[in-house]
């Protein structure tokens, strides 16, 4: 029913786990089959399946008593986050190279056409110089004749240009109404939207739900710190991703950030510093709340309590410092205005 035979074969692997949760070694397997079914060549996991695999070794990692399948499903899990990034990163990439060469082509062929065309006009301009016992009207009324050939050309010409013109302005129009992410595209947006959720739940009131909650919320977080680091041009330039970290990631990065956890609020500050690095095209504002709301507000705190915090600041402020560009964009976007 629509269904594919990898969606049914991760499926069962993850029973698996569901139905002998007290079992170390049964989890590892679990683990390993999972990993190895995403991250292998030509890897058909995607959508739906990805995600019932990545919630299994992500409850692995929260539930399970055992330190060998927590310390197994975190690496696998940023294994598998880091590969579906550099996926979606060759894809496009390879698309780009694609097009590049294609547009050579063409330009080639243009060019090779061009050079005929003016060797057949000078070749006619010679028969036309050779003739010498034409008469001078003979020779007018050909080059008039010429001319008017020429311009009916340039002008059917122009016309299919203008044509080819609307029609791939009519196909950018589409396009752009209805953008559509690519395999690997979707699943990097899926990820790292369900990973965002993660990281905002609220913690539960009773200790042993706060325990899971507070585990939960850390490894989601540093899951996206790795997708943030692996990200090349493709995940900053797609739309859909910048407007979920400015809708999603950014909320949570401040909420994050001024948690008293040393473990949340220094991934969330990591995150941060990557924002403000490598997006701050697409952020002006939320990186201007950043600084408002998260490091100026620490900085400026006179309470003890958080002196961890205040060298955790230190340091993503040190970390941004270090690109000149990033200081010289943040003046102009900000102090001078």
């Amino acid at each position: 029913e629509g269904r594919t035979l990898i969606a049914d074969i991760i499926d069962t692997i993850c029973e698996c786990a569901i139905l002998d949760k007290e079992n170390p070694d049964i989890e590892v397997q679990v683990l390993k089959a999972l990993l190895t079914s995403i991250t292998g060549p030509n890897s058909l996991v995607h959508d739906q399946a990805l995600l019932t695999a990545i919630r299994t070794a992500f409850n692995i990692f929260v539930v399970s008593s055992s330190q060998q399948s927590q310390v197994t499903a975190r690496a696998s899990l940023t294994q598998i986050v880091t590969r579906i990034v550099a996926n979606f990163e060759s894809e496009v990439a390879a698309a780009k190279r694609k097009e590049e060469v294609e547009e050579k082509s063409a330009a080639s062929a243009r060019g090779g056409e061009g050079v005929e065309k003016r060797q057949d006009e000078e070749s006619k301009g010679g028969e036309m110089g050779g003739e010498e016992e034409e008469s001078d009207k003979t020779i007018v009324q050909k080059m008039v004749e010429g001319i008017i050939r020429n311009t009916l050309i340039k002008s059917g010409e122009a016309l299919e240009e203008m044509k080819k013109e609307e029609v791939a302005a009519v196909e950018v129009d589409e396009s752009t109404a209805t953008v559509k992410l690519s395999v690997h595209g979707n699943d990097v947006f899926k990820v790292f939207k369900a990973l965002v959720k993660f990281s905002l739940k609220k913690v539960e009131d009773d200790q042993a739900g706060a325990q899971i909650q507070t585990r939960s919320r850390i490894l989601s977080l540093e899951l996206l710190l790795s997708m943030l680091e692996k990200s090349g041009p493709a995940f900053r330039e797609t739309e859909q991703l910048i407007d979920l970290i400015k809708r999603h990631l950014c909320p949570s990065i401040v909420q994050n950030a001024s948690v008293s956890i040393p473990a949340i609020s220094g991934v969330s500050l990591r995150m941060l510093g990557i924002l403000v690095l490598h997006f701050k095209a697409s952020l002006k504002t939320e990186i201007s709340v950043f600084f408002q709301s998260v490091l100026h507000r620490v900085l400026d705190s006179s309470s003890g309590s958080l002196s961890q915090q205040k060298l955790q600041v230190l340091n993503t402020m040190k970390m941004i410092c270090r690109d000149a560009q990033t200081i010289v964009d943040i003046y102009l976007n900000y102090d001078c205005e």
